[in-house]
């Protein structure tokens, strides 16, 4: 049979490769150059560190997140996927958050928080896929109704394999370092389930909690709840809106209404890259300011 064709009333992916490329292609530059910037800054910043867990969390989790959902925004810009580059967006806020609540203070004893949070994460859900877990079969039950494979069948070569892993895990947990956090975590747990890792010893219980007691408000309120509407799919006049006489589809590629985000995933990259050059780069603090005058300034307010 014949491919489909789309509708380009309601996809319309050339038009949108075309504005792009006709209308702002410096602002696809500047996105590129972006994250290219914080692929060096990486490298260079763990080379610099004590290459201990902290570091290892900071730059080799939350700055490279960060990058990465830069990095997604830019291919959704390009394409004019207007929905990749608000989840992106999403994301990329709430990685700035995490990361600022890390280097506040205590950052080593938050990123161990955030490591044991991680390894317990990681160990409930092999618990989860290998039906030793109260909700196992439910979820396995689920699965054969809506037609997947057996999941007993795919995952009964894997059980040596997840045990070894969980035995790792639990080697780890118990080493002095992370043996009474993870108790605390156990502590705080509600109905099997674990608080965020920044929730403890008195953190914040949510990203609006965990943004207020940063002093951004501000972005979570217009920015983040704005983002959560499409990733909770409730933004129903970005889909459908109305004039007197019809019912109107809207495209699924959109430019020229995706550069407010622009601007604002790029505050956010400026906002990553500024904390990591000054913990682990200071010295390069006013090459960065110069740089981003010289190089990204007036690109980046052309977004506005």
């Amino acid at each position: 049979m014949a491919k489909e064709k789309p509708l380009n009333a309601i996809i319309d992916r050339e038009i949108a490769r075309a504005l792009v490329k006709s209308n702002h292609s410096e602002t696809n530059d500047l996105l590129i150059d972006l994250v290219n910037y914080g692929s060096n800054l990486i490298a260079r910043a763990f080379d610099q560190s004590s290459k201990n867990l902290s570091d290892s969390i900071i730059i080799g989790h939350f700055t490279k997140s960060a990058v990465a959902a830069l990095d997604s925004i830019q291919i959704g810009f390009c394409e004019g996927s207007y929905l990749t580059i608000k989840l992106a967006s999403r994301a990329l806020l709430e990685i700035s958050f995490q990361l600022e609540w890390v280097l506040k203070s205590d950052t080593e004893k938050r990123s161990k928080q955030f490591y044991v949070s991680l390894l317990r994460r990681k160990k409930r859900l092999n618990r989860l896929y290998t039906g030793s877990d109260s909700a196992s079969q439910e979820l396995f039950t689920q699965f054969r109704n809506r037609g997947f494979n057996d999941p007993n069948t795919l995952l009964s070569s894997k059980i040596s394999e997840i045990s070894e892993q969980n035995n790792a895990i639990d080697n780890i947990l118990s080493k002095p370092e992370y043996d009474q956090i993870n108790q605390d975590f156990d502590s705080v747990q509600t109905r099997n389930f674990d608080k965020n890792w920044y929730s403890l010893y008195g953190g914040p219980n949510t990203i609006r909690q965990l943004a207020k007691r940063l002093d951004k408000m501000v972005e979570y309120d217009v920015m983040y709840s704005s983002y959560s509407q499409y990733m909770h799919s409730s933004h129903f006049e970005k889909n459908v809106s109305f004039d007197s006489e019809s019912i109107i589809f809207e495209n699924i590629r959109d430019v020229e209404n995706s550069l407010l985000d622009i601007n604002f995933s790029c505050s956010m990259i400026f906002r990553v890259y500024r904390m990591i050059t000054q913990k682990y780069l200071p010295s390069e603090s006013e090459q960065f300011s110069l740089k981003y005058i010289q190089d990204w300034r007036d690109s980046y307010q052309k977004t506005k």
